[in-house]
């Protein structure tokens, strides 16, 4: 009989609770109220889906594959900072834990080196320095357009990291390795403008980001597992999907820039962390889901549901930004949220079935 993880409920159910909170927040970015929600969630919608739902999800995902208890304190940490958020919105406490919880993840990184000491642990290591430095920056007061390049850097490193990891691209030609080697150069160099010159740290970001999609484009495997069937179809179909989108968002950087906020500033940000990143979790979930709840995710023809919504809505979101018209931001917006809900019911839905399936067999 299936038997879900129930330590791991916990973290989830956190995690959840900040993915929702920050659609909430982005939600009323875009003109949406909710008179039953008190705080302001729009000044907090970065700040949560970052450290809050995805520094639990990575952080929680390490602590599994560690196997060790003190690892659990990462996704702790984080998903106190969630609450944190809520129930003292402006007080240190929750930077604070967010910030724990990610230097705990980097010792969790310098535990798997010390096991295997590879560039793709090494890089997703980087990735988790960034994203304290990040924290550290939130704390001391820095803006968010300062600080939104390191959480692009920080997502940017973590997924190319774990596609390394998955499908073996560390074993590529010396043409690859040069093609990487220069995107992580534009990446690193990025951060570093980003306390002198704002602009030239986008400039370096699209380069980077058109780089690591034609990169991972190219060497990475959807584009051959794109005609299988089913479930490896599907993912493969998520992952070509944000590989176009992470595309796409280095074009309309170098477009829009210089980028002074508004609706091109949103195009910018939601192609990568909408169209590249959600796309990336959708794809990767019926992988690292079955290992956190210890129940695997069936694939079913309804996945294609939020598949599809997510990238109609994103397209449209795209096309209102860059004409200007807040009406339909305002309802492409809604459209995005209702794509990412869908794919929490879908993923729910999957993992009840097959729990209910496992009990059937075990009374028969």
């Amino acid at each position: 009989m299936e038997k879900i993880n129930k330590h791991n409920l916990p973290f989830l159910m956190a995690g959840i609770l900040g993915l929702l909170s920050a659609l909430i927040g982005g939600l009323m970015r875009a003109g949406w109220q909710f008179p039953i929600v008190s705080i302001d969630l729009s000044l907090l919608h970065g700040p949560i889906m970052i450290g809050g739902f995805l520094g639990t999800v990575i952080s929680l995902e390490r602590a599994v594959a560690l196997n060790k208890r003190w690892a659990y304190l990462a996704p702790l940490c984080t998903a106190l900072g969630i609450v944190a958020l809520w129930v003292t919105p402006l007080s240190f406490l929750a930077p604070w834990l967010i910030l724990t919880g990610s230097l705990i993840l980097i010792i969790i990184f310098v535990q798997f080196q010390k096991m295997k000491n590879s560039f793709d642990i090494f890089l997703m290591n980087v990735a988790a320095f960034v994203w304290a430095i990040s924290n550290i920056l939130w704390i001391t007061g820095w803006p968010f357009n300062i600080l939104t390049p390191w959480w692009i850097v920080f997502l940017l490193l973590t997924i190319s990291a774990e596609r390394i990891q998955l499908s073996g691209l560390g074993q590529k030609s010396f043409i690859s390795t040069i093609g990487f080697n220069v995107a992580l150069f534009f990446v690193l160099t990025a951060l570093i403008f980003s306390f002198i010159a704002v602009a030239i740290t986008w400039y370096f970001l699209a380069t980077a980001s058109i780089i690591f999609a034609i990169w991972l484009l190219i060497y990475d495997v959807p584009r051959y597992t794109i005609r299988r069937k089913e479930l490896t179809k599907f993912i493969a179909a998520n992952l070509l999907g944000g590989y176009f989108w992470l595309l796409i968002s280095g074009i309309l950087i170098f477009i829009e820039l210089p980028l002074a906020g508004g609706l091109s500033y949103d195009a910018v940000l939601h192609s990568f962390f909408i169209g590249f990143v959600f796309s990336m979790i959708f794809g990767h979930a019926p992988i690292i889901f079955p290992a956190i709840i210890g129940s695997p995710i069936n694939y079913h023809p309804r996945f294609y549901l939020h598949f599809g919504l997510l990238h109609f809505s994103l397209l449209f979101r795209i096309i209102m930004d860059m004409l200007d018209w807040l009406d339909g931001r305002y309802w492409a917006s809604l459209l995005n949220v209702i794509a990412i809900l869908l794919f929490l019911i879908n993923t729910v839905s999957s993992i009840l079935g097959n729990f209910s399936k496992s009990r059937s067999a075990a009374l028969k």
